[in-house]
């Protein structure tokens, strides 16, 4: 029996068996990446954060933001983003292509 749940940083499909339990995380394309990464923060209006913003120069961002974004990208995409490679990239683009190539 395959579900699907619906969450507000992604989409989890899980194949149910006795065990182990397999997880598959879906493939995000840019806009809903962009979306998830808009998510994290708290004050900023969604519609600020676009795949060209330079996220480091936003008001709200701060290394609690950078957390939630590495915690977004592992829970939503099952990969693993250093704060050194979050801290390189320069835009939200950047950080997608990044965790895509991985």
């Amino acid at each position: 029996m395959q579900r699907t749940w619906w969450f507000s940083r992604g989409n989890v499909t899980t194949t149910h068996h006795a065990e182990p339990q397999h997880i598959y995380l879906r493939t995000m394309n840019l806009e809903e990446f962009v979306q998830g990464f808009a998510e994290q923060f708290d004050d900023t209006d969604p519609e600020e954060i676009q795949a060209g913003t330079q996220f480091h120069e936003l008001e709200e961002w701060s290394s609690l933001i950078g957390m939630a974004v590495i915690a977004f990208v592992k829970t939503s995409m099952g990969k693993k983003l250093e704060g050194g490679e979050l801290k390189a990239c320069v835009t939200v683009e950047d950080v997608y292509n990044l965790v895509k190539g991985k």
